[in-house]
């Protein structure tokens, strides 16, 4: 390829790499402003138990739980936006609200320069809880320390150019962090999560039939959702037309683990609160 072709590679990338700046630096204001919602509805009959404050986020919330963080950067040779997703799963069994909010974001973005390119910026996501009975994800990679905690690459998402370009409103491939939402991300990781039978499971209904089950909630930006109140969301999702959000009970397991043969890739979204998603084949589902 010639010096000249090069350059005009280079140059049309350039609108990409700014809209991606953008939007990593207004992140951190958009979780600052949502957190000031108010918490889950208390009127429904589901919400009796009590709820919590993000500062004494481990009293309710039982489940097993993971600071996120999110490092995005440029790949030339491909034109790829990518996104990689270093979590404290495995290495550590909870993670501390104090932890978590004592990572600021120059701290995150000196420490992440040893590690990798972080050309379109760092957040920090926060804490993630497990809606899936068992979580048997593997984590091939090292871990790092980020602040106290210990840190390794659990995944990542690519986007092309085009795609971003074409895109509405912010690209949904920072996990939803911004302003687009309900849109489906490809993600490369070595999940596995199971859900038992007779378990309640929150499923997100595409127009087009396609199933997303709940896999990681957060309350950074709803305060007090924990899984005994998280049915709740079927009153607080602002969905596009078309969608529609289930409390199901299962009448038999369901079993989501990217494989190999599909080059570890399975399709995820979030809706506005920056809940998780994975895309599953129904089967085995009830109305409770």
């Amino acid at each position: 390829m010639s010096r000249l072709s090069i350059a005009c590679v280079l140059i049309s990338f350039i609108p990409l790499i700014n809209v991606v700046e953008a939007i990593a630096a207004t992140i951190d204001q958009n979780f600052d402003k949502a957190s000031q919602k108010p918490i889950v509805d208390s009127s429904s009959p589901s919400s009796s138990a009590p709820v919590k404050t993000s500062q004494n986020s481990n009293v309710v919330n039982s489940s097993p739980s993971e600071c996120i963080i999110y490092a995005a950067t440029t790949d030339l040779l491909t034109l790829e936006a990518v996104v990689s997703i270093y979590s404290t799963y495995s290495y550590e069994s909870y993670c501390p609200a104090e932890a978590n909010n004592s990572l600021k974001q120059a701290s995150l973005e000196a420490q992440l320069k040893s590690i990798q390119s972080i050309s379109l910026g760092v957040v920090n996501a926060g804490i993630h809880y497990s809606a899936a009975d068992r979580n048997l994800t593997r984590v091939p990679n090292p871990f790092f320390y980020f602040g106290k905690l210990k840190y390794s690459k659990v995944g990542e998402v690519r986007v092309g150019g085009y795609e971003m370009f074409i895109a509405k409103g912010a690209p949904s491939t920072l996990l939803g962090l911004s302003n687009t939402y309900y849109k489906p991300i490809e993600y490369i990781s070595k999940l596995f999560n199971i859900w038992n039978t007779g378990s309640l499971a929150h499923i997100l209904v595409s127009p087009a039939g396609d199933s997303y089950i709940l896999s990681q909630y957060t309350d950074k930006i709803l305060n007090g959702l924990n899984r005994t109140n998280m049915s709740n969301l079927k009153n607080l999702l602002r969905l596009p037309p078309g969608w529609e959000f289930e409390n199901i009970l299962l009448s038999e397991p369901v079993s989501i683990q990217a494989s190999v043969q599909n080059n570890f890739k399975e399709t995820i979204l979030l809706d506005e609160f920056s809940n998780i998603y994975i895309k599953f084949k129904e089967g085995g589902l009830e109305t409770p």
